[in-house]
């Protein structure tokens, strides 16, 4: 994949976490692509020690699948949220169990769809900053939108 095709794409994959992240009520302390070697994004969470807090979890599992279909609405054609699945599949299984968890995971995902597509303008902006800046604050995110 081209450098700057996978930049974008990684672009709009973050920006699809933190803002779905803000609009959930997570606060962000940073999004970033392309600073850390072999990440090609990350995006951090400031209450990231929430383990136990069942609603914190099942928004994190939404935030997760937020990432994958921002991504799709900017290239249809790529898949980039593998890593993201796995987490929510994980996170599904500790607070829901196996025998839920696919249920489950289907709700997640519809809302995390819906989300995306209510805020689709907000992400194309967040992910075009993000590849001017390579980092944003959560300050920063806060004030862009």
């Amino acid at each position: 994949m081209q450098e700057e095709v996978r930049k974008k794409l990684t672009a709009y994959h973050e920006a699809g976490h933190a803002l779905i992240a803000n609009s959930l009520d997570v606060p962000i302390e940073y999004v970033t692509i392309g600073i850390k070697p072999n990440y090609a994004g990350e995006t951090s969470y400031k209450d990231i020690n929430c383990d136990k807090d069942l609603i914190y979890m099942k928004k994190r599992i939404i935030i997760a699948f937020a990432g994958g279909f921002a991504s799709i609405k900017y290239d249809p054609s790529r898949i980039t949220s593998i890593g993201d699945y796995d987490f929510a599949c994980k996170l599904a299984t500790k607070i829901i169990g196996d025998k839920k968890k696919k249920e489950y995971l289907k709700i997640a995902e519809a809302k995390a769809k819906e989300a995306v597509n209510k805020n689709k303008s907000s992400i194309a902006k967040v992910a075009k900053k993000l590849l001017i800046k390579n980092k944003l604050t959560g300050e920063e995110l806060m004030n862009l939108l």
